[in-house]
């Protein structure tokens, strides 16, 4: 962010110099972002938090937060300030993307062909398999290159060579299954979502229904041959079902899946208590650790509500919750980008990472939400038309 900083503050006006000047125009963007309302609104999510601040709490806590929540702020500012991106420039970053995925993701399967047996040891236990960083990040920056994969082949995009559509083809194809290789519930779950949403518009522009009925075909069927072909999807299927008779037996929080539907009993409970304005972030993580106790007394590290929306209700009550939402989708509804299919499924599975986690509440999640949206919006905020 730093560095966006820089690069967008200044510019070489003379391109045989390495002297550079104050970029005016820029600096002007940047001192007037309600121009831009469509951009800027997401740095009302980081006003939240900043203003929960007077509810007092730990304000360390407090403060790492606001750390966390920087690039809501930072990073719409920065997208400004640049010149406007090409529709060509925008898709060529998304084919970066897939093939930078596509190398991480080789690199994952040759780990695990040389320690296979205990990699599907350690699912069994609960544990994921090893990636780049958190797992369930990773698996939904995964999920969406998946959606960049198909939305850039619809688009008949090539860098040079008309080849590459087939290349762009397949490498979504294996992203796609190797989703199902990865065994992240959640990850899954979004792409699932947002290739239906994908579905569902394609099909309504084109009259062509049964493509639908072959997504739900496809959404339905993959899971079962999932766990019949592949050893990581059936070790994960297997501690779920036993992750399920563990909290049935009422030690909810010992186990990953048990642990996360006692973190939202625990959500839900604070929301209750203080229902209005919520707890505020300050207070967030004692009044978690003390609900935990309450409840689960044996857990011995108490989690955050894995709902976005949980969490943010806890933090700051209904009228938080109300304002939070109407941050989040008001890029969807202005100049009615609902209608643009890119735009509505990134939001389908923004959404679906806000319900299954809090992943707004982590660095790479916040980054993650913050880069793709401001990618997405920058051809429609000048002056509320497209250029």
């Amino acid at each position: 962010m730093f560095g966006l900083a820089v690069a967008a503050l200044v510019h070489f006006p003379d391109p045989k110099s390495w002297i550079p000047a104050p970029d005016w125009r820029s600096i002007d963007q940047l001192i007037h972002p309600w121009r831009y309302p469509v951009l800027s609104v997401t740095g009302v999510l980081f006003l939240i938090v900043l203003l929960s601040g007077v509810q007092g709490g730990d304000l360390q806590y407090w403060l790492e937060r606001l750390r966390i929540k920087l690039p809501l702020l930072v990073i719409p500012l920065m997208f400004l300030m640049f010149p406007r991106l090409a529709g060509r420039q925008v898709r060529s970053l998304y084919y970066l993307l897939i093939i930078l995925m596509s190398f991480l993701c080789l690199g994952i399967g040759v780990n695990y062909a040389l320690h296979a047996e205990a990699i599907n040891t350690s699912i069994k236990q609960g544990q994921p398999m090893p990636t780049p960083g958190n797992h369930i990040r990773f698996s939904l920056i995964l999920a969406y290159t998946v959606v960049c994969g198909i939305y850039l082949y619809q688009k008949n995009f090539y860098w040079k060579f008309r080849w590459e559509r087939k290349l762009i083809l397949g490498l979504s194809l294996f992203l796609f299954l190797f989703m199902h290789f990865l065994s992240v519930r959640s990850g899954l779950l979004a792409m699932y979502s947002a290739i239906l949403v994908m579905s569902l518009s394609y099909a309504f522009n084109t009259k062509k229904y049964w493509i639908v009925v072959g997504a739900i075909a496809l959404i339905t069927i993959l899971p079962v041959l999932a766990y019949l072909l592949v050893p990581s999807f059936r070790a994960k299927m297997e501690y779920m079902s036993y992750d399920r008779w563990k909290h049935q037996r009422n030690e909810g929080g010992l186990y990953a899946d048990s642990g996360r539907i006692a973190s939202l009993e625990v959500g839900w409970e604070i929301f209750k208590l203080h229902p209005l304005i919520g707890v505020g972030t300050g207070h967030m993580q004692q009044a978690v650790d003390q609900t935990f106790q309450t409840k689960y007394p044996l857990v011995p590290h108490p989690l955050m509500p894995h709902n976005q929306l949980l969490y943010a209700a806890a933090s700051w009550g209904i009228i938080g919750l109300a304002v939070f939402l109407w941050a989040f989708f008001y890029p969807l509804f202005y100049q009615r980008n609902y209608r643009r299919p890119l735009i509505l499924v990134s939001y389908t599975l923004f959404f679906a990472m806000c319900m299954l986690e809090h992943n707004l509440e982590t660095t790479v999640g916040i980054a993650f939400y913050s880069f793709f949206l401001c990618l997405l919006l920058q051809p429609y905020y000048a002056d509320g038309h497209r250029t």
